[in-house]
């Protein structure tokens, strides 16, 4: 699972072409503009390139309006280019050379950059024939002892190459050059448009059991919630997030359960990019932000039904903080769900056993992505 990443904000600038046959106060003005930025392709936390050839399509968009929620659906497409990914690559440079008069003063544009349709990407690092059992053996033959054996288990697997675009932030064009755009990214997870940091915390970026956990169809999330079985409170249910960073899975949750209330939480670095995401999305109404740092020591907040966290298990130095949070904020009767992918086997592992003294595994479920990570989705309650 890959992601197309911008490194730098896209930037408007003077193009290298002249008017033909210029008046004399023409002279020195461009018949042109650049639109220039650098990408990458590479893991959720950027420390693994995508080993594979890949043709990307880069294409200028143009808009009206700056109005983020229709940025996916309401544009012209006024050019396009491919650049060629190479195994090996780090990162790359894209140019873009548009004539003046397609470039209106006072509307917008944006670079969304994908992986072209009508040409495969290659994984030179393909392992897709690895089985789940294989992946676990490898990384933890003691698997079921550390995570938890538990009789409702299911293995889902992923075999074909994921890189997911990317679309900039929309630029204002101006005849003030040169101009560049914000320093955000726009993502489109199923129904979830979201602004992602292009650099900085790693509160502000997409995280791939997020990404697993929003791909859950409403049935297979209840189902897994509940068994076949509807929930006992309805659909009017408290929902709390713990380390929600830019808001996906909330924001998702949330359009799937509209009778519900939902608090996403996490430290102050991740305010202000969920609180945007809150608002772009239009369900502020049902999806709250707050501020919480794990470690504070603060009576629980409500009841909750409901508790998820996905991709928060990877700091040893916070797992008894979480676990504490956990017990502090739930009942005999709320659901936990835990997503972690899986980085460093052997020290993540400690947190499973650490949580098996305090709550009980109900269920699980193990996604393999094409044999190169292994992400656990573990539904618990307090014991």
């Amino acid at each position: 699972m890959y992601q197309i990443k911008f490194l730098k904000p896209l930037t408007l600038n003077q193009g290298s072409l002249l008017p033909k046959n210029p008046k004399k106060n023409q002279r020195n003005v461009a018949a042109s503009y650049e639109i220039s930025s650098a990408i990458t392709i590479s893991n959720d936390l950027g420390e693994q390139f995508f080993y594979g050839r890949a043709t990307l399509a880069c294409q200028l968009r143009l808009y009206d309006s700056d109005e983020m929620k229709n940025v996916e659906t309401k544009y012209t497409p006024i050019a396009i280019t491919t650049v060629e990914w190479t195994a090996g690559k780090r990162a790359m440079d894209v140019k873009l050379e548009i004539p003046s008069k397609y470039l209106q003063p006072g509307k917008y544009i944006a670079l969304n950059v994908s992986v072209d349709s009508t040409k495969q990407a290659v994984d030179e690092m393909n392992v897709s024939d690895i089985t789940h059992d294989e992946l676990r053996e490898e990384w933890f033959p003691e698997w079921k002892k550390i995570v938890g054996d538990c009789v409702e288990s299911i293995d889902i697997s992923s075999t074909n190459l994921q890189i997911f675009p990317t679309t900039s932030s929309l630029l204002k064009i101006s005849n003030e050059v040169p101009v560049k755009s914000e320093r955000f990214a726009i993502r489109s997870i199923s129904d979830v448009v979201l602004y992602e940091e292009l650099s900085g915390e790693i509160a502000r970026h997409l995280w791939d059991a997020g990404i697993i956990v929003n791909n859950l169809s409403k049935q297979q999330f209840e189902k897994f919630l509940y068994r076949n079985e509807t929930s006992p409170k309805g659909t009017n249910l408290q929902i709390l997030e713990l380390g929600t960073g830019i808001g996906l899975v909330a924001i998702h949750l949330s359009k799937m359960s509209r009778d519900s209330e939902f608090l996403a939480t996490d430290l102050p670095d991740a305010k202000e990019i969920c609180t945007m995401n809150i608002g772009l999305n239009e369900v502020q109404e049902q999806v709250k932000f707050s501020e919480l740092d794990w470690e504070d020591d603060v009576p629980a907040l409500k009841q909750w039904d409901i508790i998820i966290t996905t991709d928060c298990t990877y700091n040893p130095l916070y797992y008894d903080a979480l676990i504490k949070v956990l017990k502090r904020e739930s009942n005999k009767d709320t659901k936990i769900i835990l997503a972690h992918k899986f980085r460093e086997p052997i020290t993540e592992s400690e947190f499973f056993v650490k949580i098996q003294a305090h709550f009980h595994l109900e269920r699980q479920m193990w996604y393999n992505a094409q044999g190169q990570s292994l992400t656990h989705i573990g539904l618990y309650s307090l014991k």
